[in-house]
């Protein structure tokens, strides 16, 4: 499953792609905006995988936000939504995934949808395949009393608790003032796999996935946990085991 942010001024037009978007299997809304300039403050930090960007808006158009969502870590994908086709070539400049005219064709978006989906696995697979080999590196997390240094290959994985996150190792369970979104941002490129909203693994861990209650066993003989899987990892972690 997709997550999505809807960014417009316009609340009706909000209101109405969240309603269309949830009638679609495929993707989750965990938040819109009708202010522009506050989703600049907190868009990376929710870090969704699709934004839908209205480009005529006031305090900062969608163009230029657009810029600004791009020199994230890793960006998510931008469809434009406007009832202006005027601004296709400068959205296509912007390096949107996509150009929706208003009013929205429900077929239009879920085939939009679905295109995101396998670029998404494509991107998740290329950033495993170049990952650095984790045995090499140690990873320093803050805390309130300090910092911590911990092995990659140590770690089993990591799960958001509310504003904090829990990294689950071999040896203990260490509990980080900071939400998982920033977390993420610092750890290794390419070598820990985010298989939800709440969980990040890695991947030399697996031991089971069970395809029909969607969830995966991860850990050691020893030491095991049980999370959840979104269903469109499946054929990712998969295709990692592929000979």
């Amino acid at each position: 499953m997709l997550t999505a942010v809807v960014i417009d001024d316009e609340p009706i037009a909000a209101t109405l792609l969240k309603k269309t978007l949830s009638m679609l299997s495929d993707v989750e809304v965990i938040q819109t905006f009708t202010e522009p300039l506050k989703a600049v403050d907190c868009l990376e930090e929710l870090d969704p995988d699709v934004v839908f960007l209205d480009i005529d808006m006031p305090g900062i158009d969608g163009l230029t936000l657009a810029k600004k969502i791009n020199e994230y870590n890793y960006p998510p994908f931008i469809i434009f939504t406007t009832a202006h086709s005027d601004y296709m070539l400068d959205a296509l400049r912007n390096q949107a995934f996509d150009f929706l005219i208003k009013p929205i064709d429900t077929k239009d978006l879920s085939n939009c949808l679905k295109r995101i989906e396998l670029k998404k696995i494509e991107r998740i697979k290329e950033q495993l395949k170049d990952g650095i080999p984790a045995h090499r590196q140690h990873l320093k997390f803050y805390s309130r009393a300090g910092f911590i240094i911990v092995k990659p290959a140590e770690i089993i994985y990591f799960r958001a608790e509310g504003s904090y996150c829990e990294i689950y190792t071999l040896n203990e369970k260490i509990v980080l003032p900071h939400n998982l979104g920033k977390i993420e941002q610092i750890l290794p490129k390419g070598y820990f796999l985010r298989i939800n909203r709440s969980v990040i693994i890695n991947p030399e861990y697996i031991r089971s996935v069970d395809k029909k209650n969607h969830s995966a066993l991860i850990g050691t003989p020893e030491k095991s946990f049980e999370v959840p899987l979104t269903i469109s990892y499946l054929p990712i972690i998969e295709s990692l085991f592929d000979s």
